[in-house]
């Protein structure tokens, strides 16, 4: 049996975003695409979803702030086109 995913790939390394937050704080907007190898995948049940979290990673760190407001730091090196949705299958016994 297949089954469907979409991932967020960053194309030049062929990283992907991660499903756990190695180290991060706030989200993962604050994460950094990871070798596969190393760490699974963040995976999405369809390519809608994953568009939307790019679209915020891409906007830059998300974080509350400590008086109850929200705010995005932006992030120099994350640019659009150094990134794609990509469909992946697991395949099950």
């Amino acid at each position: 049996m297949n089954v469907k995913y979409w991932v967020i790939r960053h194309k030049p390394t062929g990283y992907m975003m991660p499903s756990s937050g190695c180290g991060r704080r706030g989200g993962y907007t604050h994460d950094e695409p990871m070798n596969p190898k190393h760490i699974a995948p963040r995976m999405f049940g369809g390519p809608g979803p994953a568009k939307c979290a790019l679209t915020c990673w891409l906007q830059g760190r998300h974080s509350n702030d400590y008086d109850g407001g929200y705010n995005v730091s932006k992030v120099a090196n994350r640019n659009k086109d150094d990134m794609e949705v990509v469909e992946v299958q697991l395949c099950l016994p």
